[in-house]
């Protein structure tokens, strides 16, 4: 046999109470700067010798911005504020290698089958006319992996951008919520 206890509705009437109450220190919206809503990104520069990471870079940020949607995207003229970046440095170091056949059994052949990039971003967040910047000069390092394919270079190229877009994702997460 089944017995089933009723809540008496003052007592469930309580208990919601209290469950709502907990959510009131809740704020829907952005974590950042109330007083910022636009920002420009300037050109990117490239302190490194391989050629376009500073665009890819500026493109990847501009991008990322704009899905993030926190602050807009505004010229330089206009914004609220102005974040200026910089690529440092990259590096590409082996992340997985294969064994390749050889005619001598003795002698082991490995060949490079996953390759690893680091790209270096440092940036700073001004205010337009203000000399002491809103955000102290950052770096944060994008990462990426890629494997050998036909062109050695276009997969490379697209492993700069994937590792780009990587650090253009910690910068707008640090820039939006740094408040």
């Amino acid at each position: 046999m089944k017995y089933y206890t009723r809540i008496p509705p003052v007592v469930s009437g309580l208990l919601l109470l209290l469950l709502l109450s907990g959510c009131l220190g809740y704020r829907l919206g952005s974590l950042g700067n109330p007083d910022l809503k636009s920002i420009a990104v300037v050109k990117v520069r490239n302190d490194t010798d391989e050629p376009r990471l500073g665009i890819y870079a500026a493109s990847k940020l501009r991008s990322r911005f704009v899905s993030d949607g926190t602050l807009a995207l505004a010229g330089r003229d206009l914004a609220d504020c102005i974040l200026e970046a910089r690529v440092k440095s990259y590096a590409l170091r082996i992340a997985g290698k294969r064994r390749l056949e050889s005619l001598d059994e003795s002698q082991q052949i490995y060949s490079a089958a996953i390759w690893r990039i680091e790209v270096r971003v440092e940036y700073t967040l001004r205010a337009p006319g203000k000399e002491k910047p809103l955000i102290a000069p950052r770096t944060v390092t994008g990462s990426a992996e890629y494997g050998e394919l036909i062109d050695l270079d276009v997969v490379r190229q697209a492993g700069f951008r994937q590792a780009l877009r990587h650090a253009a994702d910690q910068i707008v997460t640090e820039v939006t919520e740094a408040w």
